[in-house]
C-alpha cells in the first residue's frame, strides 16, 4: 500500500506514511517502502531535500534505504546540498555496506568531485553489485531497477 501510495503520487497519503514511518513495526521492509512512498511523496510536496531530510532525522537504515532508492529510481539530480547530505550519510559505511547501493545507483546522473571519489570507493567494494553499480555510474549510465 505504501508503495502504491508514492508510485500514484497520491499526497493525502503522506501523513499516514510519516506516522507509521515513526513506529515499531516488526516487519522492518516495510520502512524501505515506506521511505522511498515518503520522497516520491515528498517530490510532489515539499521538495527532495525535506522529505529525505526528514527521513534521515529518524535514524533507521531501513528507512534511509528506502528514500535513497526513490532518488535512484525517479533518477533524480538534487540540489548539491541534499547530495551532500545523501553522501554524509553513507561515505562513512565500510565499502561493503549495502545502505551505499541506492545512492551509488542515483550517482549515474550527478556530477561533482566528491561524488566521483565516492564512486571509485564502492568500486572497490567486496559486494559485486556494488562494484557494477559503481562502475555503470561512473560512466553516467543508470541501471534498470525494478519497483519491486
Amino acid at each position: 500500500m505504501a508503495m502504491a501510495a508514492g508510485t500514484c503520487r497520491y499526497t493525502p497519503a503522506a501523513p499516514l506514511l510519516r506516522d507509521l514511518a515513526e513506529r515499531p513495526i516488526k516487519a522492518t521492509t516495510l520502512y524501505l517502502a515506506l521511505g522511498d512512498a515518503i520522497v516520491r511523496l515528498g517530490v510532489a510536496q515539499e521538495g527532495t531535500r525535506e522529505s529525505i531530510s526528514w527521513c534521515l532525522s529518524r535514524h533507521n537504515p531501513m528507512l534511509a534505504d528506502g528514500a535513497f532508492r526513490a532518488v535512484a529510481m525517479l533518477h533524480l539530480t538534487p540540489a548539491s546540498e541534499v547530495i551532500d547530505m545523501i553522501l554524509d550519510h553513507v561515505q562513512p559505511l565500510a565499502p561493503s555496506n549495502g545502505l551505499r547501493f541506492w545512492p551509488t545507483a542515483a550517482a549515474a546522473g550527478w556530477s561533482a568531485t566528491r561524488v566521483r571519489a565516492f564512486l571509485k570507493e564502492c568500486a572497490t567494494s567486496p559486494q559485486a553489485g556494488l562494484v557494477h553499480t559503481a562502475l555503470a555510474s561512473l560512466d553516467g549510465k543508470h541501471q534498470k531497477h525494478h519497483l519491486l
